[in-house]
């Protein structure tokens, strides 16, 4: 079965977006640690979070970034 973007989820994803770029929890990096980038892509669009690993093992995101394709661009 092929799977279908809604406009729903299109409504959803950009309110994750906000929220995501809103968030307070931006870590200033610690340049004397390793980062991790982790990036994802699919048919409609680009996705990226920049990261370092905390004391706890916790993730601590410094950054992230997300774009939709255009259709040119799929």
């Amino acid at each position: 079965k092929k799977w279908k973007w809604t406009e729903a989820m299109d409504i959803e994803f950009d309110n994750l977006k906000k929220e995501i770029t809103e968030m307070e929890n931006l870590f200033l990096p610690d340049y004397d640690k390793p980062f991790v980038l982790r990036t994802d892509a699919s048919n409609t669009g680009l996705g990226a979070v920049l990261y370092q690993i905390g004391e706890n093992g916790e993730q601590k995101p410094i950054e992230w970034a997300s774009k939709k394709l255009t259709p040119t661009e799929t």
